[in-house]
């Protein structure tokens, strides 16, 4: 297991420095203020967001290949629910109708969680600082000032019937100096009849069930038991 520098160190030797810079004959690789533990590995400074993703490289070699500043945590939103008589589960979320996904951030630098939550769509484009290019969400930490983006990296994927009810991928987003620790699900879902093919909107999650009639297959149709979950994927 990799030795990783304490993070009071850490933040000395590798935050004053900025992208292409040197420190003691090392060229930095990466963003200056995203990285909390660095180490040095070929030549490089290596460096990752928390102890949590360090903890996890089994040698400064394998996370200096990976080139610095491209090892950043991919997170994804998964859930675990019980539908009944519907399948495709998925949000309403297209370039005429965006939906937003509502998160509650942590800055990765200060650890701070704040209070407010925050609103992001994969058809949103905004200008990061310095000319770095666009990420759907740059926030800046209140606590600490530092600047951190997100990304969602792909169209949602829809939610399908099983029997037991299994854990399911909904959306991917690329993470840099922040995390999302909490989701609501606002906004209107969408939903096909299992067998029958009736197409159901504006379905509200946010109480945690759904419950609606399909005139076609004469049966109830349900959403409940609903369970999110971020991660690491």
């Amino acid at each position: 297991m990799t030795k990783w520098p304490a993070q009071r160190e850490t933040n000395e030797l590798a935050l004053p420095y900025h992208l292409g810079s040197t420190v003691g004959g090392y060229r930095r690789a990466g963003y200056s203020n995203s990285f909390s533990y660095v180490g040095y590995s070929g030549g490089q400074i290596v460096a990752v967001e928390s102890r949590e993703w360090a903890d996890e490289v089994e040698s400064l070699d394998r996370l200096a290949a990976l080139r610095v500043g491209k090892y950043f945590p991919v997170k994804k939103i998964t859930l675990l629910t019980k539908v009944g008589r519907v399948t495709e589960l998925r949000p309403d979320d297209t370039a005429d109708n965006p939906f937003w996904y509502i998160f509650k951030v942590q800055c990765t630098s200060c650890r701070e969680i704040h209070p407010n939550f925050v609103n992001v769509s994969r058809f949103e484009a905004n200008d990061m600082s310095g000319s770095r290019g666009e990420a759907n969400f740059v926030w800046k930490c209140k606590s600490c000032k530092r600047e951190s983006t997100a990304t969602i990296k792909a169209p949602p994927i829809p939610y399908t019937q099983a029997s037991p009810p299994t854990r399911q991928k909904i959306l991917e987003f690329d993470c840099r100096g922040l995390e999302f620790v909490e989701y609501r699900p606002e906004g209107d879902w969408l939903a096909t009849g299992l067998e029958s093919g009736t197409k159901f909107a504006e379905i509200d999650l946010t109480e945690g069930e759904w419950f609606d009639y399909d005139d076609k297959a004469g049966e109830e149709a349900s959403i409940k038991d609903i369970k999110w979950e971020i991660s690491r994927n």
